[in-house]
């Protein structure tokens, strides 16, 4: 059974400090299996309000979002989410292309390793590459869906280093293991 602090707080004083109540509660024989700390983790997550939404030509399930998240310039999101309006507050997770960088940098390594040889890691890497090299091009509307912000740079510039650190670690990988 799950029981929120907030819940049991409403028919006794409980302390603020979860694991002194857990532990009290075990030695009470209630038996507690699990802690969950609600919104753990979102700690880069902002609030960012919503400025203007363009259609993208051709793209009907995605829209050009511009929004204002604090960070001293709009940022440009190409987004799929269709609940929000101009002027509304929405959470933004400004990480994402740094999270992006290390799956590329785990998908070419696993490649590698599946295919048993270097010429595995090559397969992402060539399909990030040019899916890359797509989204950087200019559009007919003069502007890029790569956006030139930190996010965007972390994908351009982060995304290469962690595919060539992948095929460098894949490659160290297979000479040390022919090697034996």
């Amino acid at each position: 059974m799950r029981a929120p602090l907030s819940w049991l707080r409403d028919f006794a004083p409980f302390p603020d400090d979860v694991e002194a109540l857990r532990a009290a509660l075990d030695d009470l024989g209630l038996v507690v299996e699990a802690v969950e700390h609600i919104g753990e983790g979102l700690g880069d997550v902002v609030v960012s309000r919503v400025l203007e939404i363009r259609p993208i030509k051709g793209a009907d399930k995605i829209r050009r979002v511009l929004v204002d998240a604090g960070l001293g310039e709009p940022v440009e999101i190409v987004c799929g989410a269709h609940n929000f309006e101009v002027g509304d507050r929405v959470p933004l997770a400004p990480v994402g292309a740094i999270l992006f960088v290390a799956g590329i940098f785990v998908t070419c390594l696993l490649a590698a390793w599946g295919m048993g040889t270097i010429t595995g890691a090559f397969v992402p890497a060539l399909g990030w590459i040019a899916a890359t090299f797509g989204l950087s091009q200019p559009m007919s509307s003069g502007s890029v869906i790569i956006a030139n912000t930190s996010a965007g740079k972390w994908y351009l510039y982060g995304g290469m280093i962690g595919v060539a650190a992948a095929l460098l670690l894949s490659f160290a990988a297979r000479v040390r293991l022919t090697a034996r």
